[in-house]
């Protein structure tokens, strides 16, 4: 009886301490929509993410809608998005097409995205091309 209680503490040491390695890795998650390419109106002269909205006002909201979250192990920054429901055909092809995404230009986050998803102040997505990871209807760009 010793030796099955020793057991399974044992057992149980070692699976939360991988549930909570698991918790430190991924900050909060945050759905958003965002807009990709050039928009003059918001000065957004650059191909990438031109803009980013999250909270209780995205219903009714037109554009590309993701998850962010930080993955502290790899030290960046998730961006997810369902190829069934969050991204038009348009967008799909304009701004995935061979695996890569690109940012023409720095990307900086506002002071509340920043908070939503504790990552330090004026966070920014520099320029450059990014891979993407599909699998099944998901896309992943690690930032």
């Amino acid at each position: 009886m010793k030796r099955l209680m020793l057991m399974l503490t044992v057992c149980c040491l070692i699976g939360g301490s991988d549930l909570l390695a698991a918790a430190k890795v991924a900050g909060p998650k945050l759905i958003i929509t965002l807009e990709f390419g050039t928009n003059p109106k918001i000065n957004c002269p650059a191909s990438g993410i031109c803009s980013i909205r999250f909270g209780s006002n995205l219903k009714g909201i037109d554009g590309t809608k993701a998850e962010l979250q930080f993955n502290e192990e790899e030290g960046k920054l998730a961006m997810i998005i369902n190829t069934q429901t969050g991204i038009s055909a348009e967008d799909l092809t304009n701004y995935f097409a061979k695996n890569i995404f690109r940012m023409d230009a720095d990307y900086t986050f506002s002071e509340s995205l920043c908070e939503q998803l504790e990552l330090p102040a004026n966070f920014t997505i520099k320029k450059g091309n990014y891979s993407v990871k599909r699998e099944n209807d998901l896309l992943t760009v690690l930032f």
